[in-house]
């Protein structure tokens, strides 16, 4: 069972509250495979927490994070279908195998979403 509602992060996203935790990592992977903010966001709020959650994951390092050193995060696994923008229910031709992990947090702002990591499933 995951620890962050789904919902609640999805929510976040769309608010605007939300915040990448590993920069250098993650833009990294955002170069790799071509992707803007708003490519991420779209996968983000495809995620579906029955079908994508694999487990919580604690004490995650974030380098980018004024509030902590480290996260209990929820990590999920989506294969990403680039060219129609939709999660596939397997690994196929033309799907990305995308691994991720998420949570949410308090600063002196409030909530917000935190993207933990984010790169392909083949890496580590």
């Amino acid at each position: 069972m995951a620890l962050y509602s789904l919902e609640r992060f999805k929510c976040l996203l769309r608010a605007g509250e939300w915040d990448y935790l590993n920069r250098k990592r993650t833009f990294k992977n955002l170069d790799k495979l071509e992707w803007q903010d708003s490519d991420l966001l779209t996968m983000l709020y495809a995620l579906n927490g029955t079908t994508h959650f694999q487990k919580t994951v604690r004490n995650c390092k974030v380098n980018d994070c004024s509030c902590q050193d480290y996260v209990d995060a929820d990590q999920y696994e989506i294969h990403w279908d680039e060219q129609k923008s939709i999660a596939r229910g397997q690994p196929m031709r033309g799907t990305v195998s995308l691994s991720l992990k998420i949570a949410i947090l308090n600063d002196s702002n409030g909530e917000f979403a935190g993207v933990v990591v984010f790169h392909t499933s083949s890496e580590p």
